[in-house]
């Protein structure tokens, strides 16, 4: 289960899941560079006079190829549907925030989207703890 304290929490997770999303299509980039879709490399004659190397360079076997592209399509479009998600949840907290005036604004603006405790927002606002407990009651959480 998510717990989001704040907007931020929310811009964070946003930038995790760019990255994620990000590091899948280079993966999908390096396997189809991987993949036999051309057909099999030419053979070309044996240098001797060069030291050997095995491991690298090599090529997918096609079904192998199309397998591993599926698994990250599938990835590439849950991270895309998270990301469109997320980004609907930060439009409609700010939304939500903007509809709110003068002490109920700067409230539910620390509380919301600053991440800010009750204590914090009164120390900042010059208010009791009371007064903005009272406030942040009357005004339901954005997130």
């Amino acid at each position: 289960m998510e717990i989001i304290n704040s907007i931020n929490d929310l811009y964070k997770m946003l930038e995790i899941w760019e990255i994620r999303l990000q590091a899948y299509e280079e993966e999908k980039k390096a396997i189809e560079k991987l993949g036999k879709f051309g057909g099999p490399k030419p053979i070309g004659s044996i240098d001797y006079s060069q030291p050997r190397v095995s491991g690298g360079g090599g090529q997918l076997d096609f079904g192998e190829t199309l397998s591993l592209l599926h698994r990250i399509e599938s990835h590439i479009s849950i991270h895309e549907d998270n990301i469109k998600n997320i980004k609907s949840k930060i439009k409609s907290i700010e939304d939500k925030v903007n509809e709110f005036e003068g002490i109920d604004y700067k409230v539910v603006y620390y509380r919301d989207i600053k991440g800010m405790t009750l204590q914090q927002i009164a120390d900042k606002l010059n208010y009791s703890k009371r007064q903005i407990e009272r406030i942040s009651s009357r005004n339901k959480k954005c997130i």
